[in-house]
């Protein structure tokens, strides 16, 4: 078995490399060190890498971008990061992407091991199913970390909404999907904590969460829940063909909202959809994610979606979604295609492709004009510097933000100013 300890620090590399026995605690018989992310590549070329035990902040890329990459092509390779960011978006991230475990420097001796015993476990009892269980029990027994990027990527539509594409896919990641399968999903948003929390006693609140609403809402059934992202979780109820019985769902579901409000510390709701096959579960999940945003100001509430909304088409709800959260994001230059993307849950590709259905220009397009139009809007009306105003549009390089006006406008900033700003009252 082989670990690769992926640091720009290469002293601390070295500490992790000699902080415990490896081979004679865990079987470990290589340890090697990489200090960027290409030569975390390199390592992986030469031979295959088992555990990665890897930081985020690196210069030449993030720890993030190392493990989507060895997502794709070193799958059963297991990570565990260790960093000094107690971001819980970076958590988040990380756990979506497929970490096993977050630690945080300094790590204790006790720590580290119990991450890596975790991951030596986890590695173990994959190696088996991929050896021994050719067909499985039911998926949500024997591939937890293959489902739930399985319905990742349905949601977000990273795999076409096609029953054949969808056949394949369950295929690839050995899911056994019966024909005319049905499944119920049900979106919970924490929509407040009762008190201040740090990234790790929220991650470990959200754990209770997941486990009571396993035991809550499907105790005797397959089903299945995946984090997402914003104090989001998801529900995935495999249905009959008869339905299913929503009354009983309502009370399991306020059951469980009792519980977190009671036991861990927290407002919840929960939404309903209607049961769909899997080619549809992605439009019936945006709905509920719709549902959910119309409905935050209220909290503790099961609510049933039935169906599309009958107004507006799911597109034109979904734009008008992403038009309100880019206008309060404007000031951040981190505010991208991707990020939009992740905030509803699509892949960006598809994201673009609906929303230039929609609007007739893409997502990238839409953020460079809603900025240039803050920006005039600022200009005209404010006597802000033109500095703080390309701050204001996420522009921390003035000549940047310059450059990219007058590319809109035909004019500079200050130019726009002197011909549109109002004129001063007279009185």
């Amino acid at each position: 078995m082989n670990l690769l300890i992926v640091d720009d620090e290469l002293w601390l590399a070295e500490a992790v490399k000699s902080e415990l026995p490896w081979e004679e605690m865990f079987g470990i018989s290589s340890v090697s060190i990489a200090n960027n992310i290409r030569q975390a590549k390199e390592a992986f070329g030469r031979d295959s890498v088992d555990l990665m035990i890897c930081d985020i902040e690196m210069p030449q890329g993030s720890g993030l971008q190392l493990l989507a990459w060895v997502k794709e092509h070193h799958p059963r390779t297991e990570t565990v990061f260790l960093t000094c960011h107690a971001d819980f978006k970076y958590a988040q991230q990380a756990m979506q992407l497929g970490c096993l475990d977050y630690l945080l420097k300094p790590v204790s001796r006790e720590e580290l091991r119990q991450a890596v015993e975790k991951a030596i476990a986890q590695i173990n009892r994959q190696s088996y199913l991929l050896e021994y269980s050719q067909l499985g029990e039911f998926w949500t027994k024997h591939q937890p970390l293959l489902v739930e990027r399985f319905w990742l990527d349905v949601i977000g539509y990273s795999i076409s909404p096609q029953p054949e594409a969808i056949r394949q896919a369950a295929a690839e990641r050995n899911i056994p999907l019966r024909e005319g399968m049905l499944f119920l999903p049900v979106l919970i948003q924490v929509q407040r904590y009762h008190k201040p929390l740090s990234p790790r006693d929220e991650k470990i609140l959200e754990y209770g969460l997941c486990n009571c609403a396993e035991e809550t809402l499907f105790p005797q059934e397959d089903g299945r829940i995946i984090v997402l992202s914003e104090r989001k979780l998801l529900a995935v109820i495999p249905s009959g063909q008869g339905g299913h019985d929503m009354s009983r769902l309502v009370a399991d579901c306020e059951s469980f909202i009792a519980f977190g409000n009671r036991h861990l510390y927290c407002d919840v709701s929960c939404y309903a959809g209607e049961a769909a096959p899997v080619h549809q579960f992605a439009d019936t999940v945006q709905r509920l994610f719709l549902l959910a945003q119309h409905n935050a100001a209220s909290t503790g509430k099961v609510i049933v979606s039935r169906g599309a909304p009958a107004a507006r088409s799911l597109s034109a709800e979904l734009v008008e979604k992403i038009g309100q959260y880019v206008d309060g994001k404007l000031d951040q230059e981190s505010l991208s295609r991707e990020s939009v993307a992740q905030t509803v849950f699509l892949n960006p590709d598809y994201l673009d492709r609906i929303f230039k259905k929609e609007t007739g220009m893409s997502v990238t397009a839409f953020l460079q004009q809603q900025r240039m139009r803050r920006a005039e809007e600022l200009l005209s009306h404010t006597t802000m510097s033109v500095i703080a105003i390309g701050q204001q549009v996420g522009y921390s390089n003035v000549s940047h933000f310059s450059k990219r006006f007058k590319q809109h406008s035909g004019l500079s900033p200050l130019e726009f100013r002197r011909l549109r700003s109002l004129p001063p009252s007279r009185k």
